[in-house]
């Protein structure tokens, strides 16, 4: 974790992974021609669902600019675009490592 100014900053790298299965982790130098955002959350408390919240938004919101957008004319591009998403935002929520918002993702993905 970095410190700035005497405050801890934290930080998760929302990858795009268009045709990788196996990506667990990335980092900012580890990226390379992916597409990536940091979405900062060290301002929330993750221990309430206000702050999984909050932080669940930026995460989606980052993984819509990283990953190709597509028009539902063409399913398959549509189909792909979506999947990114997904597997971005999952991703960034391991990343993370919280409880909350694991959970939070859980109701919302559909997977719990």
């Amino acid at each position: 974790m970095k410190k700035l100014l005497g405050l801890n900053v934290q930080g998760v790298v929302v990858a795009a992974a268009v045709g990788l299965d196996v990506m667990t982790t990335v980092n900012a130098e580890e990226a390379g021609d992916i597409p990536t955002v940091v979405v900062h959350y060290g301002d929330l408390n993750l221990a309430t669902p206000g702050g999984a919240q909050m932080l669940y938004h930026r995460i989606v919101k980052a993984a819509a600019k990283v990953c190709p957008t597509a028009s539902t004319r063409d399913l398959d591009a549509f189909a792909r675009a979506r999947n990114c998403q997904a597997n971005a935002v999952s991703r960034a929520v391991r990343q993370v490592n919280s409880p909350q918002l694991a959970s939070l993702h859980e109701q919302r993905s559909g997977h719990g």
